[in-house]
């Protein structure tokens, strides 16, 4: 069985995300919550872990960073299984024809040009596809990601689709939340 899986951080449209992309687990960080945490009537898992990392304006780029790799850490730790990552803000109706691929598999989604304001379409996100075998070999770049405090240098979703060789997977319709207005490809 494959397991639709998003973590938080921000909770604004965890709702929308829940329904539409059919989500099996959200995991929450106790340490970081923006905006009112939605409960599904029935079908979701809800794990609850605390990362320690707080928002702090200075170094939030680097929190982040840390934010999200012990998150998917935890994750790829707690389900043994393949898991498709959607992100809390991300909307994918059709994300399960990611299921059964043979090896890890990104799907693009429209987000902001940081540090400018254009958007564009991104081809390496945290949205993915993990095959149930390729979890070790994740968690381990994860733990090297942690340990030699990589975060200074390189975005984690950069880094992990480096270590994973994932291919592009497009799927269509994809919208993502970017400063409150919806963008879709």
């Amino acid at each position: 069985m494959t397991r639709v899986v998003t973590f938080l951080g921000k909770a604004k449209y965890l709702k929308e995300v829940i329904e539409v992309n059919k989500l099996t687990d959200v995991f929450v960080d106790r340490s970081y919550i923006e905006g009112e945490l939605y409960y599904a009537p029935s079908g979701v898992q809800y794990h609850f872990l605390n990362t320690g990392v707080k928002y702090d304006p200075p170094n939030e780029m680097y929190n982040r960073r840390i934010r999200i790799a012990t998150m998917i850490r935890e994750i790829v730790e707690t389900i043994d299984d393949n898991i498709i990552f959607v992100d809390s803000d991300v909307i994918a109706k059709d994300v399960r024809k990611l299921d059964g691929l043979d090896r890890p598999a990104v799907f693009p989604i429209p987000a902001k040009n940081k540090p400018f304001e254009n958007i564009f379409v991104f081809h390496w996100s945290t949205n993915f596809y993990l095959p149930r075998r390729c979890r070790p070999t994740l968690k381990n770049a994860l733990d090297e990601y942690l340990e030699k405090n990589l975060y200074r240098f390189e975005p984690v979703d950069l880094y992990i689709h480096r270590k994973l060789w994932s291919i592009t997977f497009w799927l269509p319709g994809v919208c993502h939340y970017i400063d409150d207005k919806k963008y879709c490809i």
